[in-house]
């Protein structure tokens, strides 16, 4: 299956940041510089020293673009969205292709959670050995920032958010998005918010 590729059009400088102080986000920052010193003989030795900091993360980058209508979400809802994880203009994670269906078709799956809360690993599927309708995952992990990033979304709204390291897949990456990856797209867009759509 091909990924569709995408064209924002949004320019990152148009983007607002919304707060996320009240939710104690760490970003550990780790910084390696390597010097070389020359010994008596005239041997060259590398010296490696990495630096490790911690601040915290108050904001991230969003654009509304569509708001919505409705009263916006608040850190507690429960909510239903899709997401789709852009890196390098395609899109990598998506709950709009999240299950595979009788081996050879996809279909959406969306994603419900309690908004600003800590998210869990999807859960996994179990079918016969003869197969099942749905085979797989079902659904794609969610990066933490979509947690965070739906207060204040109204119902129908579609929000775009650069979602930073800290916030992202970390360590072990998703599908396209690599490892400890710095920084990448993710689009939301709120189907209902405490089960109403």
């Amino acid at each position: 299956m091909s990924k569709a590729r995408r064209n924002t059009g949004v320019d990152k400088s148009a983007y607002l940041d919304l707060d996320i102080s009240p939710y104690n986000v760490t970003e550990t920052i780790t910084k390696t510089t390597t010097t070389t010193t020359t010994a008596d003989d005239g041997t060259p030795t590398p010296t490696t020293t990495t630096a490790t900091t911690s601040r915290p993360l108050t904001s991230i980058k969003f654009y509304d673009i569509l708001e919505g209508k409705g009263a916006p979400v608040a850190p507690g809802d429960p909510v239903t969205v899709h997401f789709d994880c852009i890196f390098r203009k395609i899109d990598a994670v998506s709950t709009r292709s999240a299950r595979l269906l009788g081996g050879n078709r996809v279909i959406a799956e969306p994603f419900s959670f309690v908004a600003a809360s800590q998210l869990d690993a999807p859960k996994t599927v179990t079918t016969d050995a003869g197969g099942g309708l749905f085979s797989g995952q079902s659904g794609p992990k969610a990066p933490q920032a979509v947690s965070y990033a739906v207060v204040g979304m109204k119902p129908g709204g579609k929000r775009s958010v650069f979602v930073p390291a800290v916030l992202g897949y970390g360590s072990k990456g998703e599908q396209e998005i690599p490892p400890n990856c710095p920084e990448f797209e993710l689009e939301i867009e709120l189907l209902s918010v405490g089960g109403e759509q």
